[in-house]
């Protein structure tokens, strides 16, 4: 029951489409009767993990079963005038542990993605910054500031970023902001600076080809861009 719940709707399926060729089929229906009463299957992986306490709801989730670990951003309250912050927390899901770590107060991230090996999560900042996490070694609790794994993708872009974009090799990376920013960035070589691009509007939704060449990014002024990687940079 717990190293075979990966197959249950597999195995749903299979009896689905059998009693659909021949609803006849006692055999189907009384295993497929069988799975759905056997609900114990479809039981979360591991226990509920709980948030830092005084957080508000999880905004933003990401998970990885590869490396084993599962990441939420949520809000902690402001208090005596200090402005909400946004904390980050990184379960180890082998350990069932958490660690949490904050960001400046009044900074919001914005939006979250993985990269298809899942080794990595971006964050786009409200700043207009992108933070690139590396959790193939998921990071210990500590004093709450952020671990030196995680890197801030130069340069940030104008405004806050709207959204992001991971192609499925895992490269290149790209971002877009409510100014018309769009920036491309080699993940090989996160130190290097991003190519920059510019459109008019916001850049509100992005997608990259699956070798990483082309970006289509969609602007609120009601047009898709299209870019290749070998485009000059290009700012109106």
């Amino acid at each position: 029951q717990l190293t075979e719940r990966d197959r249950y709707l597999d195995s749903a399926k299979f009896y689905c489409r059998a009693l659909r060729t021949d609803p006849q089929n006692e055999l189907a229906a009384v295993n497929l009767m069988s799975l759905m009463q056997n609900v114990h299957m479809l039981h979360p992986v591991t226990h509920n993990l709980p948030l830092p306490e005084g957080t508000a709801e999880a905004r933003l989730v990401a998970v990885s079963r590869e490396h084993q670990w599962a990441m939420a951003v949520s809000a902690s309250p402001a208090g005596g005038g200090n402005a909400a912050q946004d904390v980050v927390s990184v379960w180890d899901l082998a350990k069932e542990s958490r660690a949490d770590f904050f960001l400046p107060p009044g900074v919001l991230v914005v939006c979250l993605t993985v990269s298809p090996s899942e080794r990595h999560a971006y964050m786009g900042l409200d700043n207009g910054e992108v933070m690139m996490w590396d959790l193939a070694v998921v990071p210990a609790a500590g004093d709450g500031s952020l671990p030196p794994s995680v890197l801030h993708l130069q340069p940030p872009l104008r405004g806050s970023v709207l959204s992001l974009a991971c192609s499925q090799k895992g490269n290149p990376l790209a971002a877009g902001s409510d100014e018309g920013d769009i920036h491309w960035w080699d993940v090989l070589a996160p130190n290097k600076p991003a190519r920059q691009w510019r459109q008019r509007g916001p850049v509100t939704c992005m997608d990259l080809s699956q070798d990483g060449r082309t970006l289509a990014a969609g602007s609120l002024e009601g047009t898709v861009s299209l870019r290749d990687a070998a485009d000059p940079p290009f700012l109106y």
